[in-house]
């Protein structure tokens, strides 16, 4: 509980602070993940962050997020992903464009333990609620090829992940 209120009290700090600079971009994300892998249904709230450069009508930005996901036959996992963004700013609301260049799934269900790496893509929109405060939507699809286990590394796989990612950002 600690914890969700220090990060709620940095959220609020940072929302009535000033921006460092007109090109800086810097943009902390807070939301809940729902979705599918392969067959297994996913949800479970998402931190992020984009720091990059942006002007009055576009942004880019490196990109990073973690969540904690629950699934039906899985009941620890953990999502962490990081790429490129590209996003357009428009009155009122902006779209982007994303690559995951490295998408990590960790899951683990006494006695099976697996990590699965990947790369896909991401679309979103947000809308302005105000100056500074965005509320967003992404859908994201990975495709994870390689899979390793406590025993073995390197397991060619084929499987996908689809999520719709709703999230608060704050843009500085």
């Amino acid at each position: 509980m600690k914890k969700h209120i220090s990060i709620l009290l940095m959220f609020t700090v940072l929302a009535v602070t000033q921006s460092a600079s007109a090109w800086f971009h810097f943009e902390p994300i807070l939301g809940y993940n729902i979705g599918q892998w392969e067959d297994d249904k996913v949800q479970g709230a998402g931190l992020g962050l984009r720091v990059g450069f942006n002007t009055d009508h576009m942004f880019i930005a490196a990109d990073g997020a973690q969540a904690t996901l629950v699934m039906e036959d899985f009941p620890d996992a953990n999502l962490s992903e990081a790429g490129l963004t590209i996003g357009a700013k428009l009155r009122g609301f902006r779209v982007w464009y994303g690559a995951i260049l490295r998408g990590i799934f960790t899951y683990s269900d006494e006695p099976m333990e697996a990590t699965a790496t990947g790369r896909g893509h991401k679309i979103g929109i947000g809308g302005e609620l105000s100056e500074k405060l965005n509320l967003n939507l992404e859908v994201k699809v990975v495709d994870y090829n390689e899979l390793e286990t406590p025993t073995q590394t390197g397991i060619e796989v084929k499987q996908l992940s689809t999520a719709g990612f709703v999230s608060f950002s704050w843009v500085f």
